[in-house]
C-alpha cells in the first residue's frame, strides 16, 4: 500500500506472490496465531515443504526465527 503498512494477511499475500514470480511453490495459509486470526505461508521445494511467516519475522525483532520451519515447529504456535 502507499502507507507502507500492512497486516499478516498482506505479508503473507506478498510472500506468495513474490515466491509464484520466480518459480516456487508457496501456499498462503490462515489460521490463528498468538490467539488470534493470522496468516502466513508454506513453500515446498525439492518436495521437502517449509513453513515461513514473514509477519512474525519483521516484528519479533528476529528476521530468521520463522524461515525454513518444518510442520511440526511451525504448529508449536500457529494452529490450522
Amino acid at each position: 500500500t502507499d502507507s507502507k503498512v500492512g497486516q499478516c494477511m498482506h505479508y503473507a499475500q506478498l510472500f506468495y506472490d513474490m515466491c509464484k514470480s520466480v518459480g516456487i511453490q508457496s501456499n498462503y495459509i490462515e489460521g490463528t496465531g498468538a490467539g488470534g486470526n493470522h496468516a502466513w505461508n508454506s513453500v515446498t521445494i525439492d518436495g521437502t515443504t517449509y513453513y515461513f511467516d514473514p509477519t512474525w519475522n519483521d516484528t519479533s525483532g528476529n528476521t530468521t526465527k520463522y524461515t525454513w520451519l518444518s510442520e511440526s515447529k511451525m504448529r508449536e504456535d500457529h494452529f490450522w
